[in-house]
């Protein structure tokens, strides 16, 4: 087993803009997704923890990583699932603790990865796909893509030119 938890000694746990911090000698995190603003957005509060992780790097070979950061959630509540019962959360995010971000700092994704995400309540059972590296299609011919803006370390943005709305 590889499981174990972050030590509280952690920069991650820290404080600062981290949503980490320590408490009774654990590195602890609460993390609210969505629009701030409104009165309840999705919350995950638990433990920081580091395990081995097995990702793919292309469809036939994975590639086993030890200390990645994850987030050992223990409380979730305000979600839209039933009963705010979440088996896992994935952390996509621009941040040092992020899933994308620990992979292109240890040089596995080059900041590269894609994903497709089904409905929860897909009536097909359709699974969601999250692609890294060698492992996503190459685009089809005359494709554009759109660079992220640097505005912050934790969000992606895109800058819209322009917006039609046909009828």
């Amino acid at each position: 087993m590889t499981y174990r938890k972050l030590p509280s000694n952690q920069p991650f746990c820290q404080g600062g803009n981290s949503p980490f911090r320590c408490h009774n000698n654990e590195c602890v995190y609460d993390i609210r997704n969505g629009d701030l603003s409104q009165p309840t957005t999705p919350r995950t509060k638990g433990v920081a923890s580091f395990e081995t992780f097995h990702i793919p790097v292309d469809s036939s070979h994975t590639r086993m990583i030890n200390d990645m950061i994850f987030g050992c959630s223990n409380d979730n509540s305000d979600t839209s699932f039933e009963n705010s019962q979440i088996s896992r959360i994935l952390g996509l995010s621009r941040r040092p603790d992020g899933l994308t971000s620990q992979l292109a700092k240890r040089g596995i994704i080059q900041n590269r990865f894609s994903y497709c995400l089904v409905p929860f309540h897909d009536e097909l059972k359709r699974p969601s796909i999250l692609r890294f590296r060698d492992n996503i299609p190459r685009p089809v011919k005359n494709l554009r893509s759109t660079p992220f803006l640097n505005i912050d370390r934790n969000h992606y943005y895109v800058e819209l030119l322009d917006i039609s709305v046909g009828l």
